[in-house]
Parts: structure tokens; C-alpha cells; sequence
């Protein structure tokens, strides 16, 4: 059961602070400290309830839905009954959900609920209906703190480095080069320290490396380093597009 920042005090406070009925805070407190499975909170809330007849139905739409989980094969412990739950009180007919983690504890994943008025709005007559947003930053995150996310594999065959800003212009002629010649080359143009241009290549799968320096590019010379093997061979420039282009 999630807890509510302020508290039942604070909750009281804030109601009275909206002006809302005495009599209402004192039927809507004691339902904010039930807790436990859905099926208690159900049956406490429905006894609370009973002689409302929206608090009614919402209880009959809960243990319906309820009702449905087991079926679709959906286990106790993965769902529960939120009462403190609150999305879009102002379109919202029915049940609202949200889905979670335990860890890494982000916040909800997902998040909607019933709707049967809504597109009525628009159309000029009601559609039943229910839906669900996605956090997808959310998941993403949620799956890499969990090592979810597949390898990232690139198909560039060979990185050609930013040795520094003065010999950015011949990294640019060299893939323009290796590209005419029908190979898959990236140049890394933010013209990082030569450290992070390899981890960038290792993390995707680069399997070659080429280094220009300000001296090698004067004498057309390259170092190519296979990132597999950890070889590095210094060379002619037309040798390793030749080399490249054959393996």
C-alpha cells in the first residue's frame, strides 16, 4: 500500500482547506486506512460504502476486474488495491490503475484507467472506453539498472578518430574515402581524447580503429588497430582502405 507524503492529518487539512463537507472527511478518512489484500479492502470499503450508491458500484467494477486476473493467469502478488491512488478526476468513470517496480523504485511505469465519456466530448455521443500511457523513458531506465537492454551492435566496420581539431578535415576526407570504396565508416567529430573515441568503438561493436595524427596525415600515413585483437599496424593510407575493403 503506497503512504500518503502527508499523512491522514495532512490529507484532513488539505480537504478542509477546499472547503470540503465535514460530513464527507469523515467518511472518506476512515476508508483511506484500510489496507491489506484486495479482497479485505474490497469488502472493508464496500461495508464504509454501503449506503452510497457510486461507492457501491465502484466496489462491484473492482471485484469484477478482480474477478478476471486469475483467469488470464495474472498472480496475487503482482497487483494490489491502491486507494490512494487519483489520476484525471475530471474524465476518469471508472477503475484507474498504474503499474510499478519494486526496484529500482522510479515511479509508475504505465498509467491509466476508464474513460466512457471522454471521446464523447469530441464526438458528440459516448464511446465506451480504457486506456494507458507509457513512460517509455521510465522503462528504458528501469531496464538498463536491470542489464535488460540487448547489446548495442553498430555495422560500421571501422571509426576513423579525431586526432584534434587540426586534423579533423583529413578524418573527414579519409571516411569519405573509405566510404567510396564501399566500406562502412563513422568519424567521431566531437574530437574527444582518443580514450573515450575507443570505448565509444568497443561499446558498439566497431571492430576497427583509425588514428591520424597531425604527423601521419602530412606523410599520408594511418595507424589501423584491430579492436578484437589488439593489434595496431602503422601504414600507407591506400593500404589500409585496401585492408579495410578486404575484410
Amino acid at each position: 500500500m503506497t503512504s500518503l507524503k502527508k499523512g491522514i492529518d495532512g490529507v484532513k487539512a488539505e480537504l478542509v482547506k477546499r472547503e470540503i463537507p465535514e460530513a464527507a472527511i469523515k467518511k472518506l478518512l476512515p476508508v483511506l486506512e484500510i489496507n491489506g489484500s484486495p479482497e479485505t479492502v474490497l469488502n472493508e470499503v464496500g461495508a464504509l460504502l454501503a449506503e452510497s450508491q457510486i461507492g457501491t458500484e465502484g466496489v462491484e467494477e473492482l471485484k469484477e476486474l478482480i474477478g478476471y486476473l486469475e483467469p488470464l493467469g495474472v498472480a496475487a502478488e503482482n497487483y494490489t488495491i491502491d486507494l490512494y491512488l487519483a489520476r484525471g478526476l475530471s474524465y476518469y468513470t471508472g477503475p484507474i490503475f498504474e503499474s510499478v517496480v519494486e526496484e529500482p523504485r522510479i515511479g509508475s511505469l504505465t498509467g491509466g484507467g476508464r474513460y466512457d465519456k471522454l471521446i464523447g466530448m469530441f464526438l458528440g455521443e459516448d464511446i465506451p472506453a480504457t486506456g494507458t500511457t507509457l513512460g517509455i523513458e521510465r522503462i528504458i531506465d528501469v531496464m538498463a539498472e536491470l542489464n535488460m537492454l540487448p547489446e548495442a551492435k553498430s555495422s560500421t566496420k571501422v571509426l576513423v578518430t579525431v586526432f584534434d581539431e587540426n586534423t579533423k578535415l583529413d578524418s573527414l576526407k579519409l571516411v569519405k574515402e573509405l566510404r567510396a570504396e564501399g566500406v562502412n565508416a563513422e568519424i567521431f567529430l566531437d574530437s574527444a581524447n582518443l580514450k573515450k573515441q575507443f570505448k565509444y568503438a568497443n561499446r558498439l561493436g566497431i571492430p576497427y580503429v583509425i588514428i591520424m595524427g597531425p604527423d601521419e596525415a602530412v606523410q599520408n600515413l594511418v595507424s589501423l588497430k584491430d579492436m578484437n585483437s589488439g593489434e595496431q599496424k602503422q601504414m600507407a593510407l591506400e593500404d589500409a582502405v585496401k585492408v579495410l575493403a578486404e575484410n
